[in-house]
């Protein structure tokens, strides 16, 4: 379960981007995580509540943005969403696609108590 590293790593960069003396406020902190991730979210939240007390944030809640896959069709320019992992292009049915969003991990913010 690669989610488990994945969440150490989450954690450590919060650690390194709160004060000193204020990760017990930490509230929430809101990730992007793309659909093409492979990342299962229900286990990198499984894996954030058991980690968090250890990391001095024992309050603190996890909150996951998905960003779906969208391609840009190298023949015709159109983006295109992609569904059920079909790279196709809706407008012109090319499969000659560069993927644009889909693939993000990405700690947007850290939200602490007032």
């Amino acid at each position: 379960m690669h989610e488990l590293s994945i969440t150490q790593e989450i954690l450590e960069i919060v650690t390194k981007a709160v004060p000193a003396g204020q990760l017990g406020l930490v509230r929430e902190i809101r990730l992007k995580i793309g659909e093409e991730g492979h990342l299962l979210p229900e286990s990198l939240l499984f894996c954030f509540e058991a980690l968090k007390a250890d990391f001095g944030m024992p309050e603190s809640k996890m909150e996951l943005i998905r960003v779906p896959v969208t391609a840009e069709c190298k023949s015709c320019g159109a983006v295109s969403p992609i569904v059920n992992q079909i790279y196709q292009c809706v407008s012109c049915k090319g499969t000659s696609l560069k993927v644009l969003t889909g693939n993000e991990l990405q700690v947007t913010e850290i939200l602490l108590e007032d």
